[in-house]
């Protein structure tokens, strides 16, 4: 399903307000995000773009953050390696970005865009709630952890996965956090059945 109807028409940029229409929307396209970022409703399409250029500077500012593993975009409805892909740097407008690591983005960069944060979940002196990890973190990390594991070396369990990202600065990350970072960037081989050989 597309993430929030496209205003019909639209190829000149219209304010969001107070943003709270987008409140409970989990996904956005990247040209939805680069818009609603400047606090203008998403335009039709890519080549509108040009209309704003606030918009046009934000969508450059996410595609840069995708290119350099801050932010990660991904097709509708992917397939793992769809994912794996996407979260090396691949980008596109019509590919999509969650709410969660926008708003990870937001708060690595020091900013609060209205459609993230509108203004009744801010608190009383501006600040949002914070998790207890940083997602865009974690997952910076993992992806590195995946890179250099030797190809001799066994490969982690889940458990092993979840033990270090533990002692390696996220004490607070579930193991639902984890199983979906191997689900996403683990190579096959790391999720085979069967008993694993004893590490000496």
């Amino acid at each position: 399903m597309y993430p929030g109807p496209r205003p019909p028409g639209q190829t000149s940029p219209v304010s969001i307000g107070n943003g709270l229409h987008w409140k409970h929307v989990d996904e956005f396209t990247l040209l939805q995000a680069a818009c609603l970022w400047v606090g203008i409703e998403p335009l039709n399409d890519f080549g509108d773009l040009h209309v704003s250029p606030e918009a046009t500077a934000s969508y450059q500012m996410l595609t840069r953050a995708i290119e350099d593993g801050r932010l990660v975009a991904y097709p509708q409805n992917p397939a793992p390696r769809a994912i794996k892909l996407s979260a090396e740097g691949q980008h596109a407008p019509d590919m999509f970005v969650s709410r969660g690591d926008l708003e990870e983005l937001a708060n690595l960069i020091g900013d609060k865009p209205l459609f993230l944060f509108p203004g009744p979940d801010v608190g009383c002196q501006g600040q949002t709630r914070k998790r207890s990890y940083n997602r865009v973190k974690l997952k910076l990390w993992y992806r590195k952890r995946v890179a250099e594991w030797p190809a001799s070396d066994v490969p982690p369990s889940r458990e092993d996965d979840l033990q270090a990202a533990k002692s390696q600065g996220f004490p607070d990350v579930p193991r639902e956090a984890v199983r979906q970072l191997r689900k996403d960037f683990a190579p096959p081989e790391w999720s085979k059945k069967g008993a694993r050989p004893r590490r000496k």
